[in-house]
């Protein structure tokens, strides 16, 4: 035992110096010295009464030492000479055989008792020991608490003595090993390889008793669990006990995560195939019958007043036969001790003293300490690992009286809760806490062998936290101080948070509750910036419409760019119909496609287009000639003819030649593409002509003198002829060269252009002045311009007809159309305006020019006119496009029914000759030769997939036809009255009909009936089917709407709330959740489908329509006047939609296509059909289709809304801006 593991008191430096002396004479001794006793004393006065009462040991031991010498006998282990150990000799009755071991307390040999002759372990007081008065008691004390124990785990004490100055007792030799060996070998075994290594040493007897019984070869011991646990452990064939160092029993411990202890297939060992069984049920029952043996040898030394206070693996020791033996009562207390304990010492092995035996305090120190330091043998047995592993002192000593270790079953898993809690009950810091006498342990480790329930009671969590908080107590302290501190830290921070939260959340409320106003605020400022929108929008789209409707075209196409370029970019619904508009009504604009602009300040008072149409001629006031080549825009060419103070020139009909007069009275002709040919006439007067013309031919000439008009034969160069009392600047002649016209304030006069005399008139005679005139190509219609009109005049008989021509001033210029189908005018009003000659409607936009528009001409082809004023461009304009795609389809008779194939290719028309006939609804080309019809045909519908059509007879009878080869397939018997709607489901199917009383269901393949159901039993004024073909809609003349379910074979009819208006039409909304009605006062209401309630209103305070048709998609309809007229109208914003669909009477039979891209219309009692597309959005971006809108017209809306006519300059810039946007539009 070392030092470390006892506490010794230290001896003065004097003893040290005899300890010193006594080594020295043991190493001399051991040499074979010869050594002279008397010397020592001489040497050391300071010492020398303390060694001459050693002698006599000095002698024994010289004496020792010469029989040594003399036997020849050698040491089996020869002693250090620090130690002074015996040699092999002979103590008293005793022969020392060889040193079994060593302690602080004493060195045990092996010897034989001579008198006796029995082995008995001899234990022997060290020199240094003698030299300490408390440790030679102790010695004493041990040698007699050990002789009163007499227990069958307990080693007996055979003698006691002292010979020759040296102490010893011998005691029962046991032949086995020591617990610590056991356990040291057991952490080899786990820490071997898997396979044996030369040298190895196998393992003892006493370690394989712990190894399974079914694991162990070649012996195989009796389990210990399988005899009787009152007995020691099983015998076996032991190798010869030998002594493990002392330094193997202090090594450290390797750390669980290192030990494989629980690895069952490793075979370390030529007699073991397994490893050390701490998961088996045996292994447990041995460590426990351990723990039983030792618990009850000291129960029963309590009982006879004796603690051990030094109970370790390295004092237990299990025998050959496997009996536990309790040794070295070194440090036993006895009742009788005189006290050699003094407080303050620590006495024991550090890492199993008890708590209290740490502390030092003997008052408080009784079995309990025993009972610890067994527990703490028995967890290391269990783990293999000492609960306190750590290398520095003190911190061992803070763990053991803090309780500071870790857990048998963290470390090894499979042992049993119950074996934990016993020698965690053992272990327990408060002595207690531990069981109150080593017998209760025992027995309660005989429980845990019989499987009986333990007395032992796990530690609560409670407890081991109150446990932990007594092991730190000054760390409680602590933390509590820094807890506190940390609490009122965190009070008080947590005070300053909240009120800086408060703040922050004060101030975050403000925030959001600004951020909540300004949203409301930016909220209301889009909502009213969006309504601003709106408001600006349709203010700008009803005044665009509103412009266009009275023919302001130009001004209203701006206004609606206007609408374009206000209107929300989310307002879908109103900008999808501000396009259509502009798409609508763009092609009814006549559009600007050039300016020509004159050379300096040159007025532009005549113009004209070369024969073929490619070239503009235009002449100034002072008599020059200008012309470009179109398509052209821009200056045009120098004069290519040109007479100083010469009047404007006439240009003959074909724009080559001209007459003029200039300031010295001659009339010259002129080629103006050759200016060298001229020919001078004489002219007899002073003045110069006022006015010229020349025939069409160019062969003769009429000039204006102050008395009369003179005509001038132009090949010879004589004048032919006089005619009219005064001269005049209008004057002309007619367009076949037959006769010419001269006008004398109110009237006009016609003459024969061969002779002069009178040849018709006047014309035109209603008290106004005439400002200009023009005849149409046959020469048979005069327009007469006058001041605020214009007006058509028959030339034969001098009457007016036709419409007055309605100007803001004097019209000073007119023109014909080649083909008599368009008049041109050009007032002073500065605009020009285009007519249509049958109706004398106008066609398109008045033209707004810069000043007095003078001149207006048409190109040749009639497709294109310029107009021309003074101090502005000449302006090339196109005629207005009409209608896209419109046509008319002739008939021999009334048209009865019009109605479309599903995909919308073929329209069917059915007049009262009884006939049928087929057309190609995109080229109105008819298909096939008409078909009879037995009867008049009073209704008509294709089926779903266009190969039939059914067709109602005014007999009653309905009949199926082939379309392709237009022959009957099938008709029924006649119906009592006859069918006024036929239609199919959408799903081919079935074939419905209405008529006065019934409605009927038939099989669409074979016309068997399939239901019927009464109607209203009036006149029918609408059928048509929802989308999904569930549905089957009727409106009747007396208000009455009704829902056909047309799902079952029983037709069901579900009467709707009446409306309180006359009923005109119905169809569904876009959606099909609504129905639409519209009725006699121009309103159109929507209802519930599902519950037949009305629900809102569409439009409001409509021209009365006579027939409202509406599409399939429920977005657009279709409304007839009383005036022929009939309008688009978008329901989504009631806004009609392009200029309307003319028509020669009320328009009526109006169908939808299916695609809804298309509408078929009738007028009233005229046998003609007009199909046209239905109005599309203009395509493109808004800015392009306002700048499109600036070129056609040639004119701009600027902020305030005033129209500005553009210079030939910014309408070129505008052109090209539109150019880089892809150019105008698609209409």
């Amino acid at each position: 035992m070392s030092a470390e593991d006892r506490g010794i008191s230290h001896v003065s430096e004097t003893n040290q110096t005899l300890v010193d002396l006594f080594d020295e004479l043991a190493g001399r001794l051991q040499a074979g010295e010869s050594v002279d006793l008397e010397h020592y004393p001489r040497e050391h006065p300071e010492c020398a009464d303390s060694l001459r009462q050693l002698l006599p040991t000095l002698e024994a031991m010289v004496e020792l030492g010469r029989s040594r010498a003399a036997d020849g006998s050698s040491c089996a282990r020869p002693a250090r000479p620090a130690t002074a150990e015996l040699e092999p000799g002979v103590l008293g009755d005793f022969r020392i055989l060889r040193q079994i071991g060593r302690g602080g307390m004493g060195v045990v040999y092996e010897a034989e008792q001579i008198s006796l002759r029995r082995r008995v372990a001899l234990k022997i007081l060290p020199f240094a020991a003698v030299l300490d008065p408390r440790q030679l008691q102790r010695f004493k004390n041990e040698a007699q608490a050990a002789a009163v124990l007499h227990h069958t785990n307990i080693v007996p004490v055979h003698a006691v003595g002292c010979d020759r100055g040296v102490h010893y007792y011998a005691m029962q030799y046991i032949e086995g090993q020591t617990l610590a060996q056991v356990i040291a070998e057991l952490r080899e075994f786990s820490d071997s390889k898997p396979k044996q290594e030369p040298g190895q040493k196998p393992l003892s007897q006493a370690t394989r008793l712990f190894i399974e019984p079914a694991d162990a070869a070649p012996c195989e011991p009796v389990a210990l669990g399988e005899r009787d646990l009152e007995s020691p452990l099983p015998a076996g064939n032991v190798a010869a006990p030998h002594a493990l160092p002392e330094e193997r029993q202090s090594q450290p411990i390797r750390p669980p995560a290192e030990r494989r202890v629980l690895d069952t297939q490793r075979s370390v060992h030529p007699d073991v195939s397994s490893t050390i069984p701490t998961g088996g049920r045996a292994f447990f029952r041995a460590v426990a019958s351990v723990g039983i043996q030792a618990a009850e040898a000291m129960d029963h030394a309590h009982q006879m007043g004796v603690v051990h206070r030094d109970v370790k693996p390295s004092n237990l020791m299990i025998d050959s036969h496997g009996q536990l033996w309790i040794t070295d009562f070194g440090l036993a207390m006895t009742q009788h001790d005189p006290g050699l304990t003094m407080t303050g010492d620590l006495l024991g092995t550090l890492r199993y003293m008890s708590p209290e035996q740490m502390e030092g305090n003997r008052r408080i120190l009784d079995h309990h300490t025993d009972v610890y330091s067994l527990g703490v043998t028995l967890y290391e047995l269990l783990t293999l690992e000492q609960p306190f592993g750590n290398d520095d002192r003190p911190r061992v000593m803070q763990q053991i009286i803090e309780g500071d270790y870790r857990q048998p079953r963290a470390i090894a898993p499979s042992i049993p809760k119950d074996l934990e809690t016993i020698v965690l009950k053992a272990m327990a810091t408060d002595a207690k806490s531990r069981y109150a006498t080593a017998q209760e342990l025992a027995d309660d480790l005989r429980r845990f062998v019989a499987c009986r329930p333990i007395q032992a009671k796990a530690p609560r969590a409670t407890d081991r936290m109150a446990k932990w908080m007594r092991r730190h107590v000054w760390s409680m302290v602590v933390s509590g101080v820094m807890m506190l501190i940390l609490l009122i830290v965190l009070a008080v921070a947590t005070v300053m948070i909240l009120m800086q939260n408060s703040r922050t959340e004060a101030a975050r409320k403000d925030a959001l509750l600004a951020a909540a106003e300004a949203d409301q605020e930016r909220a209301a400022a889009d909502y009213s910036r969006r309504q601003s929108q709106i408001l600006s929008t349709n203010l700008a789209l009803n005044r665009g419409l509103a412009l266009c409707g009275a023919g302001e075209l130009g001004q209203g196409l701006l206004w609606l760019g206007r609408a374009l370029e206000v209107a929300p970019a989310d307002a879908l619904e109103l900008r999808a119909a501000i396009r259509k508009n502009l798409a609508g009504w763009g092609r009814q604009v006549v559009q600007l496609q050039s300016m020509l602009e004159g050379p300096g300040d040159a007025d532009l008072a005549k113009l004209a287009f070369s024969p073929n149409g490619d070239a503009v001629l235009a002449a100034d006031s002072e008599g020059s000639v200008f012309q470009a080549k179109l398509p052209t825009s821009g200056p045009l060419a120098a004069p290519s003819w040109r007479e100083v103070n010469a009047a404007p020139p006439y240009f003959s009909s074909d724009a080559r030649l001209l007459v003029t007069s200039c300031a010295e009275g001659i009339l010259e002709l002129g080629d103006h593409e050759e200016p060298t040919t001229r020919q001078r006439l004489p002219y007899p007067h002073k003045t110069f002509p006022a006015a010229a013309a020349l025939s069409p031919d160019g062969r003769t000439a009429m000039v204006t003198t102050p008395t009369c008009y003179q005509l001038w034969n132009m090949e010879t160069g004589k004048k032919k002829a006089e005619a009219g009392s005064q001269g005049g600047e209008i004057l002309g002649f007619t367009p076949d060269g037959r006769r010419v016209f001269t006008a004398e304030n109110d009237r006009l006069w016609l003459w024969d252009a061969a002779t002069g005399q009178p040849s018709g008139g006047p014309i035109g005679e209603d008290g106004s002045a005439t400002y200009s005139v023009t005849f149409d190509s046959a020469s048979r219609k005069a327009l007469i311009g006058k001041v605020y009109r214009a007006q058509l005049w028959d030339a034969a008989t001098g009457q007016p007809f036709g419409r007055l021509l309605r100007h803001g001033s004097a019209v000073r210029c007119c023109d014909f159309g080649p083909d008599g189908a368009r008049l041109l005018t050009g007032c002073d009003d500065q605009t020009a305006r285009l007519w249509d000659t049958a109706s004398q409607n106008p066609l398109g936009q008045p033209l707004l020019h810069s000043g007095p528009v003078l001149a207006v001409r048409f190109r040749p082809g009639g497709r294109s006119f310029l107009t021309g004023a003074p101090d502005s461009p000449a302006r090339l304009w196109q005629v207005p496009l009409g209608p896209a795609g419109r046509f008319r389809l002739d008939h021999p008779a009334v048209i009865e029914v019009i109605t479309f194939s599903a995909d919308g290719k073929t329209l069917l028309t059915a007049c009262r000759d009884q006939s049928i006939r087929l057309w190609d609804a995109e080229t109105g080309k008819r298909i096939g030769e008409p078909i009879a019809h037995p009867t008049a045909v009073r209704d008509a519908a294709f089926r779903p997939d266009g190969k039939m059509f059914a067709t109602a007879g005014a007999d009653g009878r309905i009949l199926l036809w082939n379309t392709a080869s237009a022959a009957t397939i099938r008709r029924c018997d006649p119906l009592p009255f006859p069918v006024d709607a036929l239609r199919f489901a959408p799903d081919g199917k079935s074939l419905f009909g209405v008529e006065l009383w019934h409605v009927y269901c038939w099989d669409a393949e074979t016309l068997a009936c399939r239901g019927s159901g009464a109607t209203a039993g009036s006149s029918l004024k609408a059928a048509v089917f929802s989308r999904d073909g569930r549905m089957l809609l009727t409106g009747w003349d007396d208000g009455t709407i009704r829902r056909y379910d047309a799902t079952t074979q029983q037709i069901h009819i579900e009467p709707m709330r009446h409306a309180p208006r006359t009923l005109v039409s119905v169809g569904f909304s876009s959606d099909g959740a609504q129905i639409m009605t519209s009725f006699k006062d121009g309103t159109v209401w929507l209802w519930d489908v599902s519950t037949g309630e009305r629900v809102g209103e569409l439009l409001r305070n409509q021209r009365e329509p006579r027939e409202v048709v509406f599409s399939p998609d429920g977005r657009t309809c279709v409304a007839s006047y009383g005036d022929g007229i009939a309008r688009f109208v978008d329901l989504l914003t009631g806004r009609p939609l392009g200029a309307p669909l003319e028509h020669n009477g009320p328009a009526s039979l109006m169908a939808f296509s299916s695609d809804g891209r298309r509408l078929a219309t009738r007028d009233r009692n005229i046998d003609n059909v007009w199909v046209q597309p239905t109005p599309t959005p203009m395509e493109g971006e808004d800015r392009r289709i306002v700048l499109w809108t600036q070129v056609v017209t040639g004119l701009e809306l600027d902020a305030a809304g005033s129209i500005e006519v553009l210079s030939a300059k910014t309408w070129q810039d505008r052109r090209g801006y539109l150019e880089a946007f892809g150019g105008s539009p698609r209409l």
